[in-house]
């Protein structure tokens, strides 16, 4: 995502970054499901209590928010959030 999200930032802008990501954000954001199922069944030992809110939160803002409100989606804070995101995730994986 943070590819996409930087080439469509220096491409074309601010206004266009959340539409080149929304697809995967969206299937990723929804796949951290997962992580809490995981959890409560034991097969990872991170905490529920600290998931669950961490997960739900970035539901909230992607499906109740991004895609409830199309309009705030072209919002330069969006644009920000996507990367800054995106810049995380890529430095948590290592």
């Amino acid at each position: 995502r943070l590819y996409y999200a930087v080439d469509a930032l220096l491409r074309s802008g601010h206004e266009d970054v959340y539409a080149a990501v929304e697809r995967p954000l969206q299937l990723a954001q929804t796949a951290a499901v997962l992580e809490i199922l995981h959890g409560l069944v034991g097969l990872v030992r991170s905490p529920v209590s600290a998931t669950l809110p961490q997960i739900g939160s970035r539901l909230f803002v992607t499906w109740g928010i991004l895609w409830s409100f199309p309009e705030t989606r072209t919002h330069i804070l969006v644009s920000s959030l996507v990367i800054s995101c995106s810049i995380t995730e890529v430095g948590g994986s290592y």
